[in-house]
């Protein structure tokens, strides 16, 4: 049995959810403590850079299991702000109506962040830090099944609009 400290427990549960992305075949382009966000390989090869994040990626998954809420993950489908010009914006509209296609996707509201898609599963770092390996292993594996259902719809849905996406990198 496993007992943390609450401040500590965002670093233990780390290398989890980074096995559960990579074991994916995803690539992480940015991490911090109970954070990741990544892509396929497929959309790192094809998405133009934007300015919004260091990493200039002009959409990315997150997974948060910490910041937001210490009892659930969140995974969100982000597109960033970009700079408001013509060729940014076309982007943005890209990916926007490439994601309404997707299963649970909500026409995102804002200007800047754009999150069409936002899943919650349960999660609770206090209670799961009681648990041995394998059943974190086994949580961990059941919210990234329902996970790379979504991702693979995603990464489909951009897909059908390549040519578009990558005459504008």
């Amino acid at each position: 049995v496993l007992h943390l400290l609450k401040c500590g427990s965002a670093f233990f549960f780390k290398p989890f959810f980074k096995t559960a992305i990579e074991e994916n075949g995803w690539i992480i382009s940015a991490d911090n403590k109970g954070y990741f966000r990544f892509l396929t390989p497929k959309l790192r090869d094809i998405l133009p850079e934007m300015e919004g994040w260091s990493q200039k990626d002009c959409f990315g998954f997150e997974l948060d299991y910490y910041w937001y809420n210490q009892k659930r993950v969140i995974f969100k489908t982000t597109i960033a702000k970009g700079t408001e010009s013509e060729r940014d914006e076309k982007v943005r509209e890209i990916l926007i109506n490439s994601l309404l296609k997707v299963n649970d996707a909500k026409k995102p509201k804002g200007k800047k962040w754009l999150v069409p898609i936002i899943k919650r599963h349960s999660f609770d770092l206090e209670e799961m830090s009681q648990n041995d390996v394998r059943e974190i292993k086994n949580r961990i594996s059941i919210i990234f099944k329902d996970l790379t259902n979504c991702v693979t719809q995603t990464e489909n849905a951009i897909l059908e609009k390549a040519d578009e996406v990558i005459k504008l990198r």
